[in-house]
């Protein structure tokens, strides 16, 4: 799930193939003081591909509003699939007789194994704000500009791993300008200087975990937090000592999952308010001291199954992430086990009586600043 940079609307990937994005509802976006409840979210735009999608990432700056041609030009994602090159599709909405005229693919970009003269399996993507993205495969890192079918740069490693996440350091980032990554194979984050394409720092690896899935850097640009699979914790690294660890976010639990390889996903509050995460138990917890870099406990925001008392499980939320817009406290949360229930649970709609999976919508309160 992503939003778009104005909070306006958002992005999901399912697993039937298809991208959808979604409206934020009318009277959320009119800041009226009484919002509906229990709004039903209908994807204003489907657009389906024809094999499972390893990876993607929206253009940074998509939203369906503002002048025609800057809505032409950034509401696009990119997309890897397997055996095949990255494609840039379109998610601008089309008139009934455009769509049978022009297809959703914008663009093509070739992430190969030259060696053996195949496609890449990017099973990371990152969509940058200047017009270049980067893409991570298995001992891969490549530079593109979406203006150009072929790499910028193209960094080989030796025992790196299937790479699971790339993240881009912050304007005031102590570190400088540099590419965060880490793998599925090892419980570690690396650090890639974008000017020498070398690596300048490793941390230790991590005793816990099924590999790395998420980097967030601090507001501050002072420390990365390291979330990984089937770890109860979430990992403090100081940028300043060499990727020590010098803190833990304490008390997630969502390791005890029967699948210890569902991925879940953890967001961080704008203004320095702390990072916020749900558990497998449908909890949404928030730990607000996180940029202090030290040692602390998180607190219960709220639990999503305490409004919809004839729920007869504790919903897994696997995502959540926090709408960029300013005056409304607004969270959206993905949940539900990877084997749904019921194949005839729709995924577009929100939390059912009877369905494990659902994307919602949350107005929560949390602290301006710390």
């Amino acid at each position: 799930m992503h939003w778009s940079y104005d909070g306006t609307s958002f992005i999901s990937v399912h697993e039937d193939f298809g991208i959808r994005l979604f409206l934020l509802p009318p009277d959320i976006l009119d800041r009226q003081d009484k919002i509906e409840k229990n709004n039903q979210l209908v994807p204003f735009l489907r657009i389906y591909q024809n094999m499972p999608i390893l990876s993607y990432s929206p253009n940074s700056l998509f939203s369906l509003y503002g002048a025609e041609n800057e809505v032409r030009e950034n509401n696009n994602i990119l997309v890897s699939l397997r055996g095949v090159p990255l494609r840039l599709v379109d998610l601008s909405p089309k008139e009934e007789e455009e769509k049978e005229e022009k297809s959703s693919l914008i663009s093509q970009y070739y992430f190969k194994d030259i060696m053996h003269d195949k496609f890449l399996d990017t099973t990371a993507l990152n969509f940058l704000k200047n017009g270049k993205f980067l893409a991570g495969s298995t001992n891969n890192i490549a530079l593109f500009d979406i203006n150009r079918s072929i790499p910028i740069w193209h960094k080989i490693f030796k025992k790196t791993g299937i790479i699971s996440c790339l993240e881009k350091s912050k304007s005031n980032s102590l570190i400088g300008d540099c590419i965060f990554f880490g793998s599925y194979i090892k419980n570690q984050i690396n650090i890639l200087d974008t000017r020498s394409r070398e690596t300048v720092m490793k941390s230790n690896l991590f005793k816990q975990g099924n590999g790395i899935q998420q980097i967030i850097e601090s507001n501050n640009g002072r420390f990365l937090y390291s979330i990984a699979r089937s770890k109860d914790d979430i990992d403090i690294l100081d940028l300043r000592m060499n990727l020590m660890k010098v803190g833990t976010l304490t008390n997630w639990k969502q390791s005890c999952l029967e699948n210890k390889n569902q991925k879940k996903f953890v967001d961080i509050l704008p203004n320095s308010q702390g990072i916020i995460a749900g558990s497998n138990n449908g909890e949404v917890k928030i730990w607000e001291n996180s940029e202090l870099g030290i040692d602390c406990d998180c607190e219960v925001l709220f639990k999503i199954n305490d409004n919809n008392k004839n729920l007869k499980f504790d919903p897994n939320i696997s995502c959540v992430k926090v709408n960029p817009l300013t005056d409304v406290n607004i969270i959206g949360i993905t949940n539900g086990e990877r084997d749904p229930i019921d194949p005839l649970d729709s995924i577009d709609s929100t939390i059912t009586e009877v369905g494990l999976s659902g994307i919602s919508l949350w107005e929560t309160k949390y602290k301006k600043t710390l």
